[in-house]
């Protein structure tokens, strides 16, 4: 009497083909949507240094000039984002932090870091972009309590760049033109706009003397 015989299971080439396969479609799904992300921070950060644009030229309308301060965001101790390009730690996370808190301090009126517009009477203070400063653009301080606002940051998780270098570099040559009406303007190296530089480093944290790529860096020059 003759016996079924079963069907044979997987060999251990095909066994180790369907793995190689599965591993494949699986780095290119995971490639793809690590694409798609990064497509998507970059025009989320887009919109949002746009709108932070909006709200730095109505804080000028009222204030004369764009926030500023010396050695904070501009200066020889200030932020610049030609020598300081790696937001994410050691000394250029701080100047990150400092010329960023500035920024959100002038544009949001929050003088006490709370996260919300100073409105006691006799400092009630104006929000120039109410609706931008939500708790998910704010990061927090870690210490504390209550917790403070520590900087803005972008769809990377990393802080927004602000530097107000052309700005002084301009002050500077029209004090000079007073004196001397055919100065030469200066070329400054430390910045690109005439009157502020603001950015996101697309999630890149190299430091200036390693090449910063400005190419993956959402801009404003």
């Amino acid at each position: 009497m003759n016996r079924k015989t079963s069907p044979a299971g997987f060999t251990l080439i095909e066994m180790i083909t369907v793995m190689a396969v599965i591993a494949i479609l699986s780095s290119i799904v995971l490639a793809v949507n690590s694409f798609a992300q990064n497509k998507s921070s970059r025009l989320r950060a887009t919109t949002e240094i746009k709108t932070l644009e909006a709200a730095l030229a109505s804080y000028k309308a009222d204030n004369g000039s764009v926030p500023r301060k010396e050695d904070v965001t501009e200066g020889k101790a200030g932020l610049n984002p030609v020598n300081h390009t790696n937001p994410a730690s050691g000394n250029d996370k701080k100047r990150y932090v400092l010329a960023c808190r500035e920024l959100y301090q002038a544009l949001n009126g929050d003088d006490d870091l709370d996260g919300r517009t100073d409105t006691a009477t006799g400092k009630e203070k104006t929000s120039y972009a109410a609706d931008f400063f939500t708790p998910n653009r704010m990061r927090f301080e870690s210490t504390g309590s209550p917790k403070k606002v520590d900087y803005l940051q972008d769809p990377f998780g990393n802080c927004y760049g602000y530097s107000t270098e052309g700005s002084r570099i301009e002050e500077d040559y029209r004090k000079e033109l007073r004196t001397d009406a055919k100065a030469p303007r200066p070329v400054d190296k430390d910045c690109f706009g005439s009157e502020y530089d603001m950015w996101s480093t697309g999630g890149t944290t190299k430091k200036a003397a390693n090449g910063p790529d400005y190419g993956k860096w959402v801009k404003t020059w």
